[in-house]
């Protein structure tokens, strides 16, 4: 059997790039758009994908566990498509980096993140990574392709052609 390293290498190496895929797309004109008053605007939602992907490196140089604090952390400023690109890349390679250079006993001790005292998520490292990280970016990308819809922006493929893409 691989290392888990390996695994999960793979799978966060398909996600990425096809999140990345969606985040090439964010237009600089529709950033403060959002579908709905109670809605994330496009640009805040787009750095929000960005900066998830940092998230796993913190997740794995963190020995057990991190509690944020209740408020949260304010979110980056956003100009425009280069700045969320800028972020998703460095992320990605840093998440990247972290997850080539844990070995199975890092990826399978325990862990657990908090905000403000009340626990989000519990368990060994890959799937709290999994959890909190991966399907987190999953869920707001597919978040991004219903703005885009509306927009009328061509959604790219997920997990095979997209309507738009046929």
């Amino acid at each position: 059997m691989p290392p888990l390293r390996e695994t999960a290498l793979a799978d966060i190496g398909a996600e990425l790039a096809t999140t990345r895929r969606f985040l090439e797309l964010v237009p600089d004109d529709r950033l403060e758009w959002a579908p709905h008053a109670r809605s994330t605007p496009l640009g805040r939602l787009a750095m929000h994908l960005a900066q998830l992907v940092g998230f796993g490196p913190r997740i794995l140089g963190t020995e057990g566990g991190f509690d944020m604090p209740a408020g949260g952390t304010p979110p980056k400023p956003v100009t425009g498509r280069a700045d969320v690109l800028a972020a998703f890349d460095a992320n990605a390679a840093a998440f990247t980096a972290a997850i080539g250079a844990a070995d199975d006993a890092a990826l399978e001790a325990p862990w657990r993140f908090s905000r403000g005292g009340r626990t989000i998520a519990e368990g060994p490292r890959a799937a709290v990574i999994r959890r909190l990280v991966v399907s987190h970016i999953i869920h707001h990308r597919a978040q991004l392709g219903v703005y885009y819809r509306m927009l009328d922006i061509p959604v790219p493929s997920s997990y095979g052609p997209s309507a738009d893409e046929g």
